[in-house]
């Protein structure tokens, strides 16, 4: 198994359910200069219309369990971190926002 992640582009989306993240996708891909071969998501609807749209031919990974073999926990800590920061700065509202 992989031992290693990278955050590659983030994006701060004013809901979760009416999020587009095909920009997201597209600057991850600009940076990294090359097709991953897999994408690990969380069930997030807009990452799978995301992927199948920028990533064509990506193996995109959404049914993921905390204890399986394919998770994405690192990346959800990191998701809890920044919210326990943010929380007491009461919220993040645009990517300038300093945290």
């Amino acid at each position: 198994m992989m031992k290693t992640r990278f955050w590659i582009a983030q994006e701060v989306a004013e809901t979760k359910m009416k999020h587009d993240a095909r920009m997201l996708f597209v600057q991850a891909k600009k940076l990294m200069g090359k097709q991953p071969k897999t994408i690990i998501t969380d069930g997030l609807p807009s990452y799978a219309v995301a992927s199948q749209q920028i990533f064509q031919g990506t193996k995109h990974i959404q049914q993921i369990q905390l204890r399986g073999v394919v998770h994405n926990n690192k990346m959800e800590r990191m998701n809890g971190e920044i919210r326990d920061r943010e929380k007491t700065m009461r919220g993040l509202k645009t990517n300038e926002t300093p945290i």
